[in-house]
């Protein structure tokens, strides 16, 4: 008779990927709002002139963008999956926001915030229902 050994090499499901995705992805953002904003700026369908200072606001988008990072890498590292997706839901509110206000004000065309902010949001949003049908 044959045993079956369970393989500890597996990946985790999808949704799971894309929640520490979007952490990583929003402790990213808090480095390059450090390292370059001025390019993270322009990303985001803001761009500023090279020249001149970034606004202290542009900092604060930084901090806020790792505290939120950080809150969810603790909630899904201590397998807190209803309070990620939770989290996950108001980050999502941030994305839809993030792409209509760079659609209506941003430098560049819809298109473009379409795919800055509107592809990762659904994305994430999918994520979120996901882990939504998992755990509860």
């Amino acid at each position: 008779m044959d045993t079956v050994i369970p393989s500890t090499n597996t990946l985790p499901p999808l949704h799971h990927l894309i929640a520490y995705a979007i952490a990583l992805m929003l402790i990213g953002v808090f480095i390059g709002c450090l390292v370059c904003p001025h390019k993270i700026a322009a990303a985001a369908c803001f761009p500023e002139p090279a020249d001149q200072p970034m606004h202290v606001f542009f900092y604060l988008f930084a901090v806020r963008e790792l505290c939120l990072g950080l809150a969810l890498l603790v909630f899904l590292s201590y397998e807190y999956w209803k309070s990620a997706t939770i989290l996950l839901a108001i980050v999502g509110i941030n994305g839809i926001s993030d792409f209509l206000i760079s659609g209506f004000h941003g430098k560049e065309d819809w298109r473009t915030s379409f795919y800055k902010h509107g592809i990762p949001t659904l994305i994430g949003y999918y994520g979120v229902l996901r882990l939504w049908q998992d755990n509860w």
